[in-house]
């Protein structure tokens, strides 16, 4: 999956030019994930309070592993299916925009999905969660400030309100939900991030060390010492150096362009997760690399000709 994902970025690299895309099948897309997502949730709020291997199907070593759980040296985070706490936080963020803003037949039904999205992601006990959050709200609050009003009525606020403070109940002892609101203080992502920002050579600058260098899949079937980086972009910058880190940007930029004109919520998916790719490696990881490059896909792939409105995915 390592190796696909880099051929997919080359393959970007090559055709980043903005095509016709089936708009009908990238709806279905986006509303399969919402499916999945809420399942996902759901899965995460038994897995945290009830079951962390949930009938055994989580194969996480840590996080689904009551024993290891009980000695109190590891906080309680949920994983879900996704694999890992960041790689399910990032999913849960990525859902919760996707339907932040897409239009529903109720409000309530909106507010409700919402909710639930919102508390597996303050279960996984991920900081990136909660940038993503920031991120996406803000970006909400601009797209629609001249309905704002509209949206806080008193009867969705007080259902939204209530809802998600089910995880705050017992904050005095719940360490996950602590550790989110120490957003800044011992985050040690940033301390490994500038460990990590280093090169050997000049030719590594310009050229970085090779596929496979720092990589989680390599160093685990070679049998070598790892340790992660803690960012995808980090990640890049020491596999392909300069030039890949560059080329990367241009594909990005190419997204950010045909989001702005044609469908301004992806734009700020696409915002919050850049973000995240600083001191997140899950990009290249099996599960949501494959499903954040998703949607990058898509917004290289905008048709400035298409008329439709891409916030109805009704």
């Amino acid at each position: 999956m390592a190796v696909f994902l880099y051929i997919l970025f080359w393959v970007l690299i090559i055709n980043n030019q903005s095509s016709s895309l089936n708009y009908s099948l990238m709806k279905g897309y986006f509303k399969l994930n919402i499916v999945l997502g809420i399942v996902s949730s759901i899965l995460a709020i038994y897995q945290y309070y009830f079951d962390p291997s949930i009938f055994n199907l989580v194969v996480h070593n840590v996080y689904g592993n009551e024993e290891i759980l009980l000695q109190g040296n590891v906080l309680r985070r949920t994983t879900a299916l996704i694999g890992s706490p960041q790689s399910f936080s990032l999913y849960m963020g990525m859902v919760f925009g996707i339907v932040l803003f897409t239009k529903f037949p109720r409000k309530s039904i909106k507010l409700i999905l919402l909710a639930v999205l919102f508390i597996g992601g303050i279960l996984s006990g991920s900081r990136m969660f909660t940038v993503f959050i920031v991120i996406l709200f803000l970006g909400y609050l601009f797209e629609n400030r001249n309905r704002l009003v509209k949206f806080l009525k008193p009867t969705y606020f007080i259902l939204f309100g209530g809802i998600i403070t089910l995880p705050f109940l017992e904050l005095e002892n719940n360490n996950t939900v602590i550790r989110l609101l120490d957003f800044i203080g011992n985050w040690p992502a940033l301390m490994i991030f500038f460990e990590n920002f280093k090169f050997d050579s000049f030719y590594n600058v310009i050229f970085g060390h090779g596929l496979g260098y720092k990589d989680r899949i390599v160093y685990n079937f070679f049998g070598y010492e790892y340790q992660s980086v803690e960012s995808y972009i980090l990640l890049l910058l020491l596999q392909q150096g300069i030039v890949g880190l560059v080329l990367f940007i241009n594909i990005y930029t190419r997204a950010f362009y045909n989001s702005i004109l044609k469908n301004r919520f992806v734009l700020y998916l696409l915002i919050a997760f850049l973000v995240n790719q600083l001191f997140v490696p899950a990009f290249s990881g099996l599960t949501f690399g494959f499903l954040g490059w998703g949607i990058i896909i898509y917004a290289l792939s905008i048709n400035r000709d298409y008329k439709d409105d891409p916030k109805t995915l009704e």
